[in-house]
């Protein structure tokens, strides 16, 4: 997978800009921060940070603590400007969910978010 978050402690430090390759663009052409938040509600946190990646990205963390999920978004500022769902974490780990997992703690999504190819 194309996308490694390293240990950065307390939620708080997600503020930070971070400095990383681009991931792979939406081609689904779905904003999937929008689909999850219409198909789950609300998360109990959402947090948005600059990427250095050249191209002026950001990445965006949506918290469902009730499902203890970390889902991970990206967003180019060049192209259309739609969040591109990236990886899923279990709060406060480090090692990614797979989509089986996701899928299963995440029901609300009915298996609709994927992964940039």
């Amino acid at each position: 997978m194309w996308f490694i978050r390293a240990s950065m402690g307390t939620p708080s430090a997600h503020t930070e800009s971070v400095e990383r390759a681009a991931p792979a663009s939406n081609t689904h052409g779905v904003d999937d921060v929008k689909l999850t938040i219409d198909q789950c509600g609300l998360p109990s946190r959402r947090t948005t940070k600059p990427i250095r990646d050249g191209a002026g990205g950001e990445e965006g963390i949506l918290y469902y603590k009730g499902r203890n999920v970390e889902l991970h978004y990206y967003r180019n500022q060049t192209e259309e400007r739609i969040w591109s769902f990236t990886a899923s974490f279990p709060m406060n780990g480090d090692d990614t969910l797979p989509m089986t997992e996701l899928n299963q703690k995440m029901g609300c999504l009915n298996g609709k978010l994927q992964l940039p190819k």
